[in-house]
Parts: structure tokens; C-alpha cells; sequence
């Protein structure tokens, strides 16, 4: 029954995301499934890696939390409603929505903010790797921005919280033209 689940939100999760590319120009269904991954590291609970693999869907598809609630319950459409921004929040600038982002998850139920912590390590990972092809930008205002959201969702895995700072610090090094070490 966990890996029937599982692998229905994956396709789900494939289908919502088809087409689509990440900044670096992998295809983007990677990203949701190594949030999943992440989550994985920290719980077992297959909610929760359902609601990771699904965690973008309701923004970039016309997915709903009401299909999603029918296909898996209450708990992964509460939990994938609270990740997707709302249109208000998604129209804002970059570091405003970031902001928003980091106050809205400071009081986020735990389970909540181990998936967005998850995402922005996911995300702060591909800029870690792709640093040289992304834009500088991005690549200097994104991460800090990101970082701000891991803080506001540390509660949720201090394990998870000191390998984003890790990445962050990565990335700050490589800004200033220092190579860290590899992650």
C-alpha cells in the first residue's frame, strides 16, 4: 500500500511538472523527488514524503488540494495547501516573497516546515552545483533569501537545519571566489 501511494504521487508529481525545467535545465520532477529524499532522512512518514513529491503541484498545474485531499487524505492536502503560495504572495519580487515565505512558516506546523526545509536545501543544492551557469544575480540574492526560510522552519530538524547551513556557506565561499569543499 506505501509504495502503491508513493508511486502515484510521483506520477502525479511527473505529470503536474511535465516539460518543465529547473534553472539548471534538469527536468524539474527531480526536484520533488529529492525533497522526498530529504524527508526521508528524517521520517519515515509517508505523508509526508507524499506531500513532498506533491509539494509544487497545486502552483504549477492545475492540480487542487481538493483532488489531492480525495487521492490521499486530509493531512497530505493541509500540508500541501500551507506549501503552495498563494497568488497574492506569488506575484510579489523574489525577496519580498521570501520574506513572506520566512514569516509564514516561523509558525507552521512541524510537519510543514521539514518539507520546505527540505525544498530549500533542494534548492540551494542546485545552486550550489550549477553556480557558474546561473545567473549572478539569482545566484547572490536567492540563497539568503532561502536561508531565511530554513531559519524560520529550524525547529522542524536541527540535523536538516545545520546541512542547509552548510550549503549556505558553500555558496557564500564560492561568492567571494574561495572553492569549498564539496558537499
Amino acid at each position: 500500500m506505501v509504495v502503491l501511494r508513493i508511486t502515484l504521487a510521483y506520477d502525479i508529481a511527473k505529470e503536474a511538472h511535465k516539460g518543465q525545467k529547473r534553472r539548471g535545465g534538469e527536468p524539474y520532477i527531480k526536484h520533488p523527488w529529492r525533497v522526498m529524499n530529504i524527508v526521508s532522512r528524517v521520517s519515515d512518514e509517508e505523508d509526508l514524503k507524499i506531500a513532498a513529491l506533491l509539494h509544487d503541484t497545486i502552483e504549477d498545474s492545475d492540480m487542487t488540494c481538493s483532488k489531492i485531499n480525495s487521492l490521499f487524505g486530509t493531512k497530505v492536502a493541509d500540508i500541501v495547501e500551507y506549501l503552495s503560495d498563494d497568488e497574492e504572495i506569488a506575484r510579489l519580487p523574489r525577496s519580498e516573497r521570501k520574506a513572506r515565505q520566512a514569516q509564514k512558516y516561523a509558525s507552521a506546523p512541524v510537519d510543514v516546515q521539514l518539507i520546505k526545509m527540505a525544498d530549500q536545501i533542494d534548492n540551494m543544492t542546485s545552486i550550489l552545483n550549477d553556480f557558474h551557469v546561473l545567473p549572478e544575480k539569482f545566484r547572490s540574492e536567492y540563497p539568503a533569501a532561502a536561508f531565511d526560510v530554513v531559519i524560520a522552519c529550524r525547529p522542524a530538524s536541527e540535523m536538516l537545519f545545520t546541512e542547509a547551513s552548510d550549503i549556505y556557506r558553500q555558496i557564500k565561499a564560492l561568492e567571494a571566489g574561495v572553492t569549498p569543499p564539496s558537499i
